[in-house]
């Protein structure tokens, strides 16, 4: 079954590197996501232009994309989600910036978060591996009752 995980793309998620990086890797569209990376960096581009040039870019990404990238290594709209169900999605994140995002979804990781965060998430993960949380994420899609805080 379809879900959606969005991940913090501010780059304190990882160490030295980002989700997006580690995804676009795994994708092969790592030139790509830095131009448009620089684009939005020398203020070219908006938010909503990136998320919507991202959304197109990776059209084609698939869940074992996804489990390649977080292995090796923002907002949620209504029109992204499209039909999915808000129990098929999940959000990671670290900091009080990912409280509104956290707040529309039912499934929400907080790694290596600060106690602002952590208090809002229906999970908890410490540590240096994206994959463990994302294992933990996976574990609250659809869920009635989520698993334990780790």
């Amino acid at each position: 079954m379809t879900a959606l995980h969005i991940f913090d793309m501010d780059g304190t998620l990882l160490s030295g590197t980002t989700a997006s990086l580690q995804i676009a890797a795994a994708h092969g569209s790592e030139s790509e996501l830095r131009a448009l990376e620089a684009r939005f960096t020398a203020g070219a581009l908006d938010t909503a232009g990136f998320a919507a040039a991202i959304h197109g870019l990776w059209a084609n990404l698939i869940p074992e994309i996804v489990a390649a990238a977080v292995d090796g290594g923002t907002w949620l709209t209504e029109e992204l989600r499209g039909d999915l169900p808000v129990s098929r999605c999940v959000a990671y994140g670290d900091s009080l910036s990912d409280a509104p995002l956290f707040a529309h979804l039912t499934a929400t990781v907080a790694v290596n978060a600060d106690h602002h965060l952590e208090n809002r998430a229906t999970a908890s993960y410490r540590g240096r591996s994206l994959l463990e949380a994302y294992v933990l994420g996976r574990a609250h899609l659809g869920a009635a009752h989520p698993p334990s805080q780790s």
